[in-house]
């Protein structure tokens, strides 16, 4: 028995028109972002995310300092790593 194709099969159509991206997209954005990261001053984003990180840590207001790590052209990925390095990471827990 194989679910979905011999049981419990759904009577819907499958869908149609699904986004499907051209994996030439995503080889473009690494090259752009190796790119900004190459041009870049390294020192301002790693001040930017630490006030992230020292603003993340205590009671002060983070979307200005998120502004300011943009505008250092820190990455969202970066900004997002701090954070769960400061604050951790959701885990489902299981209950029965």
């Amino acid at each position: 028995m194989v679910v979905g194709v011999n049981e419990f099969v759904s009577p819907e159509p499958p869908l149609e028109g699904l986004l499907r991206v051209d994996p030439k997209v995503g080889e473009r954005q690494r090259r752009r972002l190796r790119a900004l990261r190459r041009r870049r001053d390294e020192a301002r984003v790693r001040a930017s995310l630490a006030r992230l990180a020292e603003a993340a840590g205590g009671a002060e207001n983070t979307m200005p300092v998120f502004i300011e790590c943009a505008e250092s052209y820190a990455t969202l990925g970066e900004m997002c790593d701090l954070l769960r390095g400061v604050w951790g990471e959701q885990k489902e827990s299981l209950t029965f």
